[in-house]
């Protein structure tokens, strides 16, 4: 197994408890304590230090400071340079927001991370939108971003629409599927149908 496969694999090995903390680009006149806010962004990408990176940008919801940034940036498997017992804090508490977000924590690649490109995966669309409650408490210069849990899950499921299943894209009813053509005859014939 070579130093790539051991980083990645400790993902799996560590359990879905604990909280954590992180640091960003949050809005420091946000005020500390808990917030209403809806995720406007999630990136996952690896730096070039090949560490993984997992970075939730919220928007808060509401009051005087609606709209403004809270930013959560974490390394869900901790820097390479890190110790193990340190990195596996890091994943039980990235793999605690995932289960909060999400109902379940979604494997590395192919999930969180496209393996070709190592940038953020298909997870990031069923996450987007989604309104959470967080917390925001600053210690010195730090600002720490903590998801507490969900309140509404993305209306967007990730799932793209496809011509054929939208009736509106159908141009004539020989690319219709055969379950959804409209009946033929004239109107007369139409309005007789009982049902």
């Amino acid at each position: 197994m070579n130093s790539d496969d051991s980083y990645y694999s400790l993902w799996d090995k560590v359990p879905d408890v604990r909280t954590g903390s992180t640091s960003g680009e949050s809005d420091p006149s946000v005020p500390d304590g808990e917030h209403r806010a809806r995720i406007v962004s999630f990136d996952c990408f690896e730096s070039q230090k090949g560490d993984l990176w997992m970075k939730w940008t919220f928007a808060v919801q509401g009051g005087l400071f609606d709209g403004r940034i809270l930013v959560r940036l974490s390394a869900p498997l901790g820097r390479r340079q890190d110790d193990e017992d340190y990195r596996a804090k890091q994943v039980g508490w990235a793999r605690q927001d995932l289960l909060r977000v999400l109902g379940e924590v979604p494997p590395i690649m192919g999930g969180l991370l496209d393996p070709e490109t190592k940038r953020t995966g298909p997870t990031g669309l069923h996450i987007l939108n989604s309104v959470v409650m967080v917390t925001k408490k600053t210690k010195g210069d730090r600002i720490n971003v903590y998801i507490n849990e969900l309140i509404q899950a993305s209306q967007n499921s990730g799932v793209p629409t496809f011509p054929e299943d939208d009736p509106n894209s159908w141009p004539d009813d020989a690319d219709r599927p055969a379950d959804t053509a409209e009946p033929k005859g004239d109107a007369e014939d139409i309005a007789e149908i009982p049902f």
